[in-house]
């Protein structure tokens, strides 16, 4: 995926990221999306986000993300769902 198509996602992103965190899509803020050179020259698509959860939710978010992040499968498939929903089909 491209920037530029990445940066033409942003729904999908907020939907695909608020599903995996378990909170209404209205509570995930989207702050950017770039795109990161790593070793090798691989490019890397970052989307740099914010959740808002409350006390109570909180810790129940973070176990979402990081079993999102020890498992990106997670996170594809919530992608997927989105994009799709979305009318995205081949988008991820």
């Amino acid at each position: 995926m491209t920037l530029d198509e990445a940066q033409s996602a942003t729904a999908v992103f907020r939907d695909a990221i608020a599903r995996v965190a378990g909170v209404d899509i209205d509570r995930v803020t989207i702050l950017g999306i770039e795109a990161s050179v790593r070793r090798r020259l691989t490019d890397t698509v970052v989307v740099n986000f914010e959740v808002r959860a409350t006390t109570e939710e909180r810790a129940a978010v973070d176990a979402n993300l990081l079993r999102a992040e020890a498992d990106p499968a997670l996170l594809d498939a919530a992608l997927q769902a989105a994009a799709s929903d979305a009318g995205e089909q081949t988008l991820f």
